[in-house]
């Protein structure tokens, strides 16, 4: 897996709507991010709960080309299909911090139901690249401990 560290990538606090102000320069940052090495294509941004949700919505307004794939949680339900755009050229998981990788590796699980591949995980803060294994190809974040 490629490691791309983006220093200014802050960890975003708990909940993310309380302390959306403060966190939208990090958001913007990862927006700019994807821009920088995915511009001009045809983008997923893969999510799993509500702060995932905001904070690719904030993405999607800013990036070109960008749907939203949100998984749901257990016992989280709505009207909302489950079947996904297989047409993008990338697939990115965007999250604010991976702690134990249950989210990422959820998204995971029922994204290669349609794409197959995971092209980039994008998140704020340090990652450990154990919690996470070898989901995709590229990692950008703040910095990445074994």
């Amino acid at each position: 897996m490629k490691t791309i560290k983006v220093p200014n990538l802050h960890g975003i606090p708990y909940p993310l709507g309380s302390y959306i102000n403060s966190s939208l320069p990090t958001i913007f940052l990862m927006a700019d991010t994807i821009k920088k090495y995915y511009g001009g294509k045809k983008i997923s941004l893969w999510c799993r709960g509500s702060s995932g949700a905001i904070i690719s919505g904030i993405i999607a307004s800013r990036v070109d080309n960008c749907i939203i794939c949100h998984i749901k949680k257990q016992r989280e339900y709505s009207h909302a299909s489950t079947s996904f755009d297989a047409e993008s050229e990338v697939n990115i998981i965007v999250d604010d911090f991976i702690e134990t990788g249950e989210t990422i590796r959820e998204i995971h699980k029922q994204a290669i139901k349609t794409v197959r591949k995971i092209d980039c995980i994008i998140v704020s803060a340090e990652v450990y690249k154990k919690s996470i294994g070898n989901i995709s190809d590229v990692l950008i974040c703040q910095s990445c401990i074994k």
